[in-house]
């Protein structure tokens, strides 16, 4: 087995490239107002669909051992679903099913586990003292004592009828075995003896078989309010009748159940991972390289200083400004084939394609014209000999600091430039609407004929943007499925850890090139020996996945539970010491492991699965108050500014204020800079990062009261969002004055932008003989 993973090791890896020609009479790429050979718009090539997607030839078999070269007029005629240049429209990135490691089409399952019962997203609970998390399952588990209406206006209603006709409910969701039935908590005793009969059955004992083929009539046992509890699922007479095999009813329940919850799953092993999909994992895995000949797609080099991607709806701005980044790959591919599975390469003719993003120059400038210090702002890396060290300063960094590690073969790397530099904020800032996480970044100075970093891998997906120089980097896929996507960062490599490892990549990127690493791929880097290298490195997703929500919400649904329960609160079964354990002992009262223990445990975590599927919507405001609150704050055009709270050459001695007439129009500044929040039915705050500082968690948390009266007015904020919207247009249920104070406090905290149109005033003029 060794011998034959090493011989397969040792084969000859070739990545697979696309060679994309261009017109030899391309125009000069440094002319701002350059067009194409055919006198098009230079972002035409992307809004027609001619860059070039990767999906044709991706995860090819990769015993040809020569370059696959596939030419840019095969791909001219690709339908482009969304347009993804200057021109685009909307932004529809998730529009179709997305293709991470473990492919799978979730829409039809997402409709198909919804629990019945009414989803309740505006139930949220208090924020703690602490501020670390919002409780989104209070009004999941907690009853409802009254009868009264609950709808709110702009509030989804938590309850449905049927549940809200039910008993006071204070353990709702106590005793579920499954989705379809449960033992009412108003049995003082868990009727133990029929619950370890239906699991017997469950078992598949040939003995305890009841005949149904003759069965003529079924008779559920258990009160009838038990049917209404929740909304849940019922299981019917006739869905009864035509069971061939039945055993009991509560095995008929069971089945059901395992029925549902395995719909979707055939494809997928013990461990919940499609094994169809296994060939896709491993370090064979192929890097895909899109290479010019001659020039890139787009022509012109945007200007960060005047806001080159900047539209009125923030989703496109995002769209654009991160479909320049991987171009020439389109958007949707990018995501749909290369996005936390496989290493892209773009490598193109252009060497300023980056340049007006960052450079050493600007670098220099913000260490002259700020207080940056080592560690804080500022590390200096040397590897040499298999040995990492960081050899830093103590306090401000000066330029001639950096001249002196430089000079001795020392990387420098610039911590956080969107925090100093303009142009790299706004580039971080407008991906973050795209992303809906922190974007951050990090820019690696490098001297000739050296190298600063060990081989690792990053807890971030990583795009390499290459603005000096060249580097030559190894490239490695995660071995094992277990190594695929790490949340933590590894330590450093040595030399001998990568031997006989096969990189996924393996080459030079120069100037104007981009490398993208998804997360937990090893990569280590040199430069040459007559030139330096100076690369930023734009990073998305630290501590965002499904396993940093799960973290975060479970204990509190356990909580709550805990909260209200009574048989949660139990204490644990006297002996439980000697009913089980992993050592392979024999345990004096192991029989009663499966009545006093397991069961039990079983029973509350089929309760826990129940309340999470409340609160899917719930998670998603978790995780947003999380970006509101460590997000960058926008970059504001001189517009932006002046027609909102922040001003732009304001003249504070006037006296004059803002007035909001019916004719006003207002317009949030972002689709996602604020998100509003309930902590109980009539109860809600707004969280934005409209405020934030550009220092990651520089300041706290940002968020002010929101009266429930205005809740209405905001959603159609929203809804209208990117069109202007006159206040004459709000929502029939918003006197003048809710809407005027609303207004007031949206546009005092910088979330709005006003329009001041003269109110039109129809006057009769005299008629003359």
């Amino acid at each position: 087995m060794g011998k034959a993973r090493s011989a397969a090791r040792q084969k000859v890896k070739t990545p697979v490239i696309v060679e994309l020609e261009s017109d030899s009479n391309g125009a000069d790429l440094n002319n701002s107002k350059s067009k194409g050979s055919n006198g098009s718009d230079p972002w035409a090539s992307i809004e027609k669909g001619e860059a070039v997607s990767a999906r044709e030839v991706f995860y090819k078999k990769s015993e040809q051992k020569e370059p696959r070269v596939k030419h840019y007029e095969k791909f001219k005629n690709k339908k482009q679903r969304i347009s993804d240049g200057f021109q685009a429209k909307r932004v529809e990135v998730h529009s179709g099913a997305l293709k991470p490691i473990k492919r799978r089409n979730h829409i039809d399952e997402a409709e198909n586990v919804v629990s019945p019962a009414s989803k309740m997203p505006t139930k949220k609970a208090k924020i703690n003292e602490d501020g670390d998390s919002v409780n989104v399952f209070a009004g999941v588990i907690e009853s409802k004592g009254t009868g009264e209406s609950t709808k709110k206006k702009g509030i989804k209603r938590p309850f449905s009828e049927s549940a809200k006709a039910d008993k006071e409910n204070e353990e709702n969701l106590e005793g579920l075995e499954s989705d379809d039935s449960y033992d009412s908590e108003e049995d003082e005793e868990f009727d133990e003896e029929d619950v370890q009969d239906g699991i017997d059955e469950s078992d598949g004992s040939d003995s305890e078989r009841e005949d149904s083929k003759g069965l003529d009539q079924c008779v559920v046992d258990g009160d009838d309010d038990e049917s209404e509890d929740q909304g849940e699922e019922e299981l019917d007479d006739e869905e009864v009748f035509r069971a061939q095999d039945a055993k009991t009813v509560s095995l008929q329940i069971s089945n059901m159940e395992d029925e549902s919850d395995d719909e979707g799953h055939e494809s997928y092993d013990s461990e919940g991972y499609d094994s169809e999909d296994e060939a896709n994992l491993g370090e064979d895995r192929e890097a895909m390289v899109l290479q010019y000949k001659d020039a890139d797609a787009i022509l012109t080099l945007p200007d960060f200083d005047n806001f080159p991607f900047t539209d009125e709806d923030s989703s496109v701005t995002a769209t654009r400004a991160f479909a320049w980044m991987v171009a020439p790959c389109d958007v949707q591919s990018f995501f749909k084939d290369f996005f936390q599975t496989n290493a892209l390469i773009a490598k193109r003719s252009t060497p300023n394609y980056y340049n007006n993003l960052f450079s050493t120059q600007r670098l220099v400038e913000v260490l002259e014209k700020n207080h940056l210090e080592y560690g804080t702002n500022i590390n200096i890396a040397e590897y040499k000999d298999g040995v990492r060290i960081t050899p830093n300063g103590v306090g401000r960094v000066y330029p001639h600091h950096l001249t002196q590690h430089l000079s001795v073969g020392r990387s420098v790397q610039f911590v956080n430039p969107q925090t100093f530099d303009d142009r790299v904020w706004y580039f971080c800032e407008v991906l973050q609407e795209m992303f809906g996480c922190f974007v951050g970044a990090n820019t690696y100075l490098t001297p000739p004929g050296s190298a600063g970093f060990a081989p690792h891998w990053d807890e971030i997906d990583a795009f390499l943007l290459q603005l000096e120089g060249k580097k030559y980097w190894k490239v490695y896929a995660p071995d094992s499925r277990e190594n695929e996507l790490p949340r933590e960062s590894s330590g450093n490599f040595t030399d001998e850890d990568m031997e006989g490892r096969k990189p996924t990549f393996e080459g030079w990127i120069e100037e104007g090139d981009l490398l993208y690493i998804p997360r937990g791929f090893i990569h280590q880097a040199s430069t040459a020996d007559d030139v330096h290298s100076l690369h930023i490195t734009i990073s998305s997703g630290r501590l965002w996945t499904f396993a940093d929500l799960l973290e975060k919400v479970v204990p509190e649904a356990v909580s709550a539970m805990a909260r209200n329960s009574w048989k949660m609160r139990k204490s644990l079964p006297v002996g439980m010491l000697d009913m089980n354990g992993v050592a392979e002992i024999d345990y004096r009262l192991e029989e009663h492991f499966h009545d006093e223990w397991k069961r039990v445990v079983d029973r509350h975590m089929t309760t826990l699965r129940n309340s999470m599927r409340e609160i899917c919507d719930g998670g998603i405001d978790h995780m947003a108050r999380i970006f509101m609150r460590t997000a960058l704050p926008p970059r504001l055009t001189i517009e932006e500014k002046a027609r909102s709270v922040v001003g732009s050459g304001t003249n504070i001695l006037s006296g004059e204020d803002i007035e909001f007439r019916p004719s006003t129009k207002v317009k949030l500044i972002r689709r996602h800079a604020q998100r509003l929040l309930f902590e109980n039915e009539d109860s809600c705050y707004i969280s934005h990062r409209m405020a934030n500082s550009r220092l990651y968690e520089g300041l706290p948390e940002q968020t002010f009261e929101f009266p429930s009266d205005f809740i209405t007015g905001f959603n159609a904020l929203c809804n209208s969002y990117p069109e202007w919207m006159s206040l004459s247009e709000m929502p029939d249920e918003m006197n003048g004055a809710e809407v005027q104070a609303m207004c007031h406090l949206l546009f005092h905290h910088g979330l709005i932008m006003i329009q001041q149109l003269p109110d039109r005033i129809k006057r009769k003029g005299k008629k003359t003989k």
